[in-house]
């Protein structure tokens, strides 16, 4: 049987994650993905997908740590990622019941280092790779809303590097243009 709670927090995070890869800067990203998690570990907890909502969990405090630091314009310390890897690994070998249950591990190991280094677009880059996993695994544990989700997020990531492409190609033809 649907949990129709589960779907109705899982849009709310698909809406809010959607609306994260629109942004055009780290800041902006990283605290629409602060909400949107919220969400998520909502939905996860309902259906059953424990894996899934304490990476969601670790998600939400990573998300406002390194948020913290883009506010203020600093570069969010390597210590920082490892503690928050390290955090993810600890929790997948306490939590790990089968293939399935690793999926949102791999997931968000590779997501911290996409939101830790600088450059958005290598973020949405590895958006799309996470999208395709959680489609994978949203299916598997029934957050069919989510499913929905992840593959909107996988098409919010792509026209997200298109955007960032895009404003680069400008910028970089504004400033040719400056130097004739």
């Amino acid at each position: 049987m649907i949990n129709v709670y589960a779907q109705i927090f899982g849009a709310g995070a698909v809406i809010c994650m959607f609306l994260s890869y629109l942004k055009t800067t780290k800041k902006k990203y990283l605290f629409m993905q602060i909400v949107c998690n919220i969400f998520f570990t909502i939905q996860f907890f309902l259906v059953g997908g424990l894996s899934a909502s304490g990476v969601c969990l670790i998600t939400i405090v990573k998300s406002f740590a390194f948020y913290s630091y883009e506010r203020k314009d600093k570069d969010i310390p390597l210590w920082l990622l490892i503690l928050f890897e390290a955090i993810t690994i600890a929790w997948g070998i306490y939590i790990f019941t089968d293939l399935n249950s690793i999926l949102p591990i791999i997931v968000s190991i590779v997501y911290t280092y996409g939101t830790w280094q600088k450059n958005l677009k290598l973020t949405y880059l590895i958006g799309t790779f996470a999208a395709i996993v959680w489609i994978i695994y949203d299916f598997i544990v029934g957050a069919y809303v989510a499913t929905i989700g992840s593959f909107s997020e996988l098409v919010a990531s792509l026209i997200g590097i298109y955007k960032l492409t895009m404003i680069k190609k400008e910028t970089k033809e504004v400033n040719e243009g400056n130097n004739i």
